[in-house]
């Protein structure tokens, strides 16, 4: 289940379109994503997810440069 949802989710972090119910509970997870990396005083990788520190120019995780 946790696969399905992950892949859910990355399908609609990549723009695919969803019925309003589902597009609300990703927009949530995005919101909590968000916060999350304010709490940790970090960004997030838009390619790979992970959590890096401010200031970090490249992703810790997969090497892309952060935005």
């Amino acid at each position: 289940m946790a696969e399905i949802g992950e892949f859910v989710y990355a399908e609609f972090a990549s723009g695919a379109e969803f019925s309003d119910e589902l597009a609300s509970k990703c927009a949530q997870i995005e919101k909590l994503k968000a916060e999350i990396a304010e709490l940790k005083n970090a960004v997030i990788c838009s390619s790979c997810g992970e959590y890096n520190p401010v200031g970090n120019e490249f992703c810790g995780k997969c090497g892309e440069k952060i935005d």
